[in-house]
């Protein structure tokens, strides 16, 4: 069972202008894709309009990338709420079967780097593999501006170019004049045709996931829209049963429309391997 209930607070956000949202996947699209390993490619380019989180007024942003269980950063751009990047990350993901190209995802989180205190998240994003790869012909995202988001509505933008490759694609290569048409295109007073949510307004709902199933040493995991992910508790039986109930934050209209759900198995010392996947559409 998934469902959103509206929650009793609604965060209230100012919308850009040209503000749109990521276009649907078109399965046909994913259906004919290949298997084996795919290269995904995230150029961080810039962030802007972030919110201060240092007392001063300001923050020390840098941007960390998540895909297939590795993660990069950018260096930190000490005391702004702007800044230019220019920094490019690359994959390497094995895509044993086609559901993986709608579990796998791009997590880009945008964070406050302090020296003794622990870093602190200012907004994140989340962009799956199967969207990227099915949005254009070039199975890209170029030069676009897409909304940073945490519990407390919109957080700033971050400007990427994404890419996923399937084996024998080849990546386009764009000039100079391209980039600044591009850019010139997409930016009216500063910032435009972001992907967001098209309202003016996001509201705040809680996500509700009941979980009742068996499995061998397991543990279910839920992850949607860029959400921090939750968890069942793992049980230490070889035929556990689960009767739990999953509640995270989310705000809609999202980026994401899919709620993902993994059944794992616990291992303590290495990275948990993905036992079975279901992918849920979210209707609220």
């Amino acid at each position: 069972m998934v469902e959103a209930d509206s929650a009793d607070t609604k965060r209230k956000v100012s919308g850009a202008a040209g503000s749109n949202l990521m276009p649907k996947t078109d399965r046909s699209i994913l259906q004919n894709a290949p298997l084996g390993q795919y290269v995904v490619r995230v150029h961080v380019l810039e962030v802007s309009g972030l919110v201060a989180k240092d007392s001063s007024g300001t923050s020390d942003p840098f941007c960390r990338v998540t895909c297939g269980g590795h993660t990069r950063q950018t260096n930190t751009i000490s005391a702004t709420l702007s800044g230019m990047y220019n920094e490019l990350f690359t994959f390497e993901i094995e895509i044993e079967n086609l559901s993986d190209l709608e579990v796998e995802k791009i997590n880009i989180d945008v964070m406050d780097s302090n020296t003794i205190l622990s870093d602190v998240l200012i907004g994140s994003t989340e962009l799956e593999l199967g969207t990227v790869y099915a949005s254009s012909p070039h199975h890209e995202l170029w030069r676009q501006w897409i909304a940073l988001a945490s519990t407390g509505g919109i957080q700033g933008f971050i400007k990427l170019s994404v890419v996923v490759l399937a084996p024998g694609d080849e990546q386009i290569i764009h000039d100079e004049r391209e980039d600044e048409t591009a850019d010139r295109d997409k930016e009216v007073d500063g910032i435009s045709n972001v992907l967001m949510p098209v309202c003016a307004e996001l509201e705040e709902y809680e996500l509700k996931v009941a979980l009742v199933t068996q499995g061998c040493d397991a543990y279910a995991q839920v992850s949607f829209g860029g959400t921090a992910e939750v968890k069942t508790k793992v049980l230490d039986s070889r035929n556990p049963v689960w009767a739990e109930e999953l509640h995270m934050p989310v705000f809609l209209p999202a980026l994401s429309d899919t709620i993902r759900i993994q059944a794992k198995s616990f291992h303590p010392m290495i990275r948990c391997p993905r036992v079975a996947t279901a992918i849920l559409a979210l209707i609220p």
